[in-house]
């Protein structure tokens, strides 16, 4: 029996979780890591199902304890977007092979409705912002400010040993929205070690600075000592190569010219204020009203995609910073 948690106020097990899973996928496989980064401790939790087609993986990590409900929701988020692609719930433009768009960008579930169309909506708003500075909107330019008291940080003050940690807020000048959107940055003091990052969205500032708090921590807590081997010209239009793209030192000079407002300007992308947003209701007919799935959709905000180039930016930027570093 998986451990038994709180969700939205709701009492549930992971059991109860994976019950909403298709029967055409393998019965969920636990994994748990506790990884030392330079005196903190982070809990990896994750979970993997497959179909016989394809292997879906949902992970998380916390300072505290394992936090396995996390990674619950994650793979069945996953196996959902799956699932509702195969039966034309949802559906995907196609690009050349170069890139291709992301399938889960904008797609959430929860317990509550409510909750989950805000989580989707924040989540395509986080992407067009990032994507946005990072390939410089001319026409609605996103600057880095730096948010320098940043009280939760205080419990990362080991690993500013080898990082300088930093947090920005992703400023829209020209944008009446109230979410905000955060990055947080860890920037090697040298080259013997990897730039890792995270990013979050949301109404209120403090759970916007959280979220990308805690993105940025997973990403660190699974990718600590891992050596940078990954080949460049075997680059795949996927999440995990972008990730791996910048799990190398000799990259890390990009990343921080990124946080000094380096990049420059070249995209030209002219939204509508606010964005036009349409949802498609993506649950399984196994969730039944207890858990709500949702996928936001936006012609006025950028798209999230992988691989080198993306379709507003092709021809415009120069060709180092073709790959974006989301993943």
């Amino acid at each position: 029996m998986f451990s038994r948690f709180i969700y939205n106020g709701v009492r549930m097990d992971i059991e109860r979780i994976f019950e909403f899973i298709p029967g055409r996928w393998k019965k969920p496989e636990e994994f748990r890591q506790e990884v030392d980064v330079l005196g903190i401790k982070l809990f990896l939790s994750g979970f993997s199902s497959s179909n016989g087609a394809m292997e879906l993986v949902g992970s998380s990590a916390g300072m505290d304890r394992h936090e396995p409900e996390r990674s619950a929701f994650e793979l069945l988020e996953r196996i959902t977007t799956v699932e509702a692609e195969e039966s034309g719930l949802i559906a995907f433009d196609k690009l050349d092979g170069i890139c291709r768009y992301s399938k889960s960008n904008g797609i959430a579930i929860h317990t509550d409705k409510n909750t989950a169309l805000q989580k989707s909506y924040f989540e395509v708003v986080e992407r067009d912002r990032v994507l946005r500075s990072w390939f410089g909107d001319i026409a609605n330019p996103v600057v880095l400010r730096s948010c320098p008291d940043v009280r939760l940080l205080g419990r990362l003050e080991p690993l500013a040993a080898v990082f300088d940690l930093r947090v920005f807020e992703f400023v829209e000048n020209l944008s009446r929205s109230k979410t905000f959107v955060h990055g947080f940055f860890g920037l090697p003091k040298n080259d013997n070690a990897a730039c890792f990052f995270g990013f979050g969205a949301d109404s209120e500032e403090s759970a916007s600075i959280a979220k990308a708090v805690g993105e940025g921590l997973q990403r660190l807590g699974f990718t600590w000592g891992e050596k940078a081997d990954f080949d460049p010209a075997a680059f795949k239009p996927t999440a995990i190569d972008h990730l791996l793209y910048y799990h190398d030192p000799a990259r890390n000079g990009l990343i921080r010219r990124w946080c000094s407002n380096g990049n420059g300007r070249y995209l030209k992308f002219i939204p509508h204020e606010p964005p036009r947003c349409v949802w498609n209701n993506i649950a399984l007919k196994s969730m039944q009203d207890r858990i709500y799935a949702y996928q936001c959709k936006s012609d006025d905000l950028l798209p999230l995609t992988f691989g080198f180039d993306h379709p507003y930016a092709r021809g415009l930027v120069p060709d180092e910073i073709r790959v974006h570093p989301l993943a």
